[in-house]
């Protein structure tokens, strides 16, 4: 339970929104001011990673969406209903601009940590279970941002991991716990959103550990590696 003070200091915090406020599309680059149709009392919506709450007063806030944040809002008694949400489709406050992209890398690492902390509690509920750290040892982990690669031929590419999402949703329950295989590679989706590739075929090994198979693209399984120097060199003394 949170103390009053504490939870008023969450319920204030975020970008206060008002009708023609400026923001900036970068999709069309195009400036247009917010327009509010109702003014929803003690409410709360979300999209896309980003929270709108309206208090009491009818003042709207803005934030980056956290468990802390969430948690805040429910004990607060805020009722969800469908709304518009700003900043939650690439858009931004023509004059905060700054403020916001610094709300996003203020909170990036407590997300990680809540990311990680979901899986691993959806993992434990669907029976994944933990990985042998000797099994992990042997394994390369695919970087969240995706990894640059080179194909034998001299052609480069660039891939994306089976779970590209920063927070939880059913694009991420749809991967973890899932492994395939191909050309002597097999690529596993960890307990905490982690994805891993590694040398051989390990099918009776994963699904002792609750993993079922999944189609998905296996990274280096059709010739191609790491284009990054380091990362390559990592690779080649895992498959060595």
């Amino acid at each position: 339970m949170k103390t009053t003070s504490s939870l008023d200091s969450i319920l204030n915090s975020g970008i206060i929104v008002t009708d023609g406020l400026r923001v900036y599309w970068p999709q069309c680059k195009e400036v247009e001011s917010l327009k509010f149709n109702h003014r929803r009392i003690n409410t709360y919506c979300s999209n896309n990673g980003v929270i709108i709450w309206t208090n009491g007063d009818g003042i709207r806030h803005v934030a980056v969406a956290s468990h802390k944040l969430m948690d805040a809002i429910e004990e607060a008694g805020y009722s969800y209903e469908n709304q518009y949400v700003p900043f939650s489709n690439w858009d931004y406050p023509v004059d905060q601009k700054e403020v916001w992209f610094q709300m996003w890398e203020d909170i990036k690492k407590e997300r990680e940590e809540e990311f990680k902390e979901d899986c691993e509690k959806y993992s434990d509920e669907h029976g994944f279970g933990s990985l042998p750290n000797e099994f992990l040892a042997r394994c390369f982990a695919i970087p969240r941002n995706g990894l640059e690669v080179q194909y034998l031929w001299g052609a480069k590419d660039r891939i994306e991991p089976a779970i590209r999402a920063s927070s939880f949703d059913c694009t991420v329950t749809g991967q973890l716990g899932r492994f395939y295989y191909n050309n002597g590679r097999s690529l596993c989706c960890g307990r905490d959103g982690t994805q891993y590739v590694i040398r051989g075929y390990h099918v009776e090994e994963l699904k002792r550990a609750g993993y079922t198979v999944r189609g998905l693209f296996v990274p280096f399984s059709n010739g191609e590696v790491p284009a990054n120097e380091s990362l390559r060199r990592e690779w080649e003394r895992l498959v060595s």
